[in-house]
């Protein structure tokens, strides 16, 4: 009896344990269950299954409010409760939003003394770099792989080697007023566009070793342009000129415009000044030097070509000469001779100076010779025709006072049978 009664307590614990444990399981898969129960029970998959329409937290400790990993419904997304801490690399497939207003890098100061870099990777090709550069302590930038160059602390660029662009736009925002490009901070020169005026302004002189193209016009504000050379050369400029257009010869030491059709040296152009002489000159001596002087000089008018003219002859056949020697005045508003100072006319029986030939010579107004070109051995080119000579130039360093008198010498020699006729003496000055 003993023994059956004892079975029958046994059964009776039993079954109760069973009924317990049956009303207790449930709770075991609670959110609320310890936290050994959730890590070692490997039926636990889902946290609060049910509509999707409530956030979910999953809470780290019941000391601290802060430990909560939370997914969150409205934003579609997971949510710290506190700073993430990542031991390895951290790959992003999207944009990263950052709330704060600092983005701290090496915020642990692990890697100091170490370059901290900020880098755009484009696969393929070359990446760009943003670097603060631990040694010279600047940020430094790099684009597709190229030299870093460096832009310091205070936002200004240190060292700029060059861009890849084509351009640099400067007031990309458009706003109004000037716009100025500054060379240093203390030197403190600029080029300045002036949206008043319309134009570029320079704070101080411009030098450009090359040409200047201008598509314009020059204005020097009325100021002086200082040892400028416009144009100029041994020959006049190829190609179209256009009127107006100016160049100095060098090799004449004149200054000529182009008139439209042709260049035209400035003596000759308005505000050039002439002394016209025509037989018989005035303030004029005739003169033999004392050897091989016989012949007869006379005076007279040439119908045809409407010129004054004084005629040597001879009747000896040893070569004669005569000098006529005129005296001019330097006029008062003289201020140097044009690029073709003499313009003489003349003409001999023959070609040959062995026959017939004239000498032009000058005194300056200090009685010095003056050093001529092209004055001596003067014969027709075509036998008993005239020459008007163009070509005499006056060279060295003779003095011509303004009020005083220069001195002309026409030296004519011939042969029997021949002659020697001078006409027209004209001096080109500029005043």
């Amino acid at each position: 009896m003993k023994t059956l009664r004892m079975k029958k307590s046994l059964l009776t614990f039993i079954a109760s344990t069973v009924v317990a444990m049956m009303l207790v399981a449930p709770a075991a898969h609670a959110a609320t269950s310890d936290p050994d129960d959730l890590v070692n029970t490997e039926a636990f998959m889902t946290i609060a299954p049910g509509d999707g329409a409530e956030d979910v937290e999953l809470q780290f400790g019941t000391d601290a409010a802060g430990r909560i990993l939370m997914y969150n419904f409205a934003n579609d997304r997971f949510e710290f409760g506190n700073d993430l801490y990542v031991n390895g690399g951290l790959e992003v497939q999207n944009d990263i939003d950052q709330y704060g207003n600092t983005l701290t890098l090496d915020s642990d100061n692990v890697g100091a003394g170490a370059d901290v870099s900020v880098v755009a990777n484009q696969g393929s090709d070359s990446e760009g770099v943003l670097k603060y550069n631990a040694t010279t302590n600047e940020w430094e930038i790099r684009n597709n792989g190229g030299s870093y160059y460096s832009v310091t602390t205070s936002n200004d660029i240190t060292n700029l080697d060059g861009v890849d662009s084509n351009s640099f736009t400067l007031d990309q925002d458009d706003t109004t007023g000037d716009v100025t490009l500054q060379f240093g901070a203390t030197l403190a020169e600029s080029l300045k566009w002036d949206s008043l005026n319309n134009r570029f302004v320079l704070s101080d002189d411009l030098f450009i070793d090359g040409s200047l193209t201008l598509n314009g016009i020059l204005d020097f504000d009325q100021n002086e342009a200082v040892n400028m050379v416009l144009h100029q050369g041994i020959a006049f400029p190829g190609g179209a000129a256009v009127e107006g257009q100016t160049f100095y010869r060098t090799d004449l030491d004149a200054m000529y415009i182009y008139d439209g059709a042709q260049w035209v040296a400035m003596a000759d152009a308005p505000g050039g000044l002439s002394i016209f002489l025509a037989p018989q000159y005035p303030n004029t001596t005739y003169f033999n030097d004392g050897t091989n002087n016989v012949g007869r000089l006379a005076y007279d008018f040439d119908a045809t070509n409407f010129e004054n003219y004084y005629r040597w002859t001879t009747t000896k056949a040893l070569m004669q000469d005569y000098d006529v020697k005129v005296r001019i005045q330097v006029p008062l508003d003289f201020s140097s001779w044009d690029v073709a100072p003499i313009e003489f006319k003349y003409r001999t029986n023959t070609t040959n100076a062995a026959n017939n030939v004239i000498d032009l010579s000058m005194l300056d107004t200090a009685d010095a010779g003056v050093t001529l070109t092209n004055n001596a051995g003067l014969v027709s080119s075509v036998a008993g025709q005239w020459v008007e000579s163009t070509n005499m130039t006056i060279g060295g360093t003779p003095t011509f006072t303004p009020g005083d008198w220069l001195t002309v010498t026409i030296k004519l020699a011939t042969t029997q049978t021949n002659w020697a006729d001078v006409g027209s003496l004209v001096l080109n000055y500029l005043r």
